[in-house]
């Protein structure tokens, strides 16, 4: 069992307007065969359902935080701020990772 209050990774992803990429992004991550990790997304001001989409996201692991838009350098300021992660990695929404991405870590 994996218990979320201290995690080995912490995975970042700030979210601005890719709704057509948010559900395959976090698939994706959601997918790693390494599980010791939380996924902090931060919808930066987003106002085409990306955040309603992540927050939809059926996975303990994943949280989503929303904050006014100010530019994806401040939502991973933001994400770091509230990671509970030993390492922090960054995803983007566009990105899909392979299945070991983070083994290694």
């Amino acid at each position: 069992m994996i218990h979320l209050d201290k995690v080995r990774v912490s995975v970042i992803i700030p979210l601005y307007n890719k709704a057509k990429y948010i559900t395959r992004t976090l698939r994706s991550v959601a997918g790693q065969t390494f599980e010791d990790f939380e996924t902090i997304i931060v919808d930066d001001g987003s106002s085409d359902g990306s955040g309603e989409l992540a927050s939809e996201f059926p996975d303990r692991r994943f949280r989503v935080l929303r904050q006014a838009n100010a530019g994806p350098g401040a939502a991973r300021n933001r994400g770091i701020k509230e990671a509970r992660g030993e390492v922090i990695a960054f995803s983007m929404p566009m990105t899909n990772g392979c299945p070991n991405t983070w083994k290694a870590a």
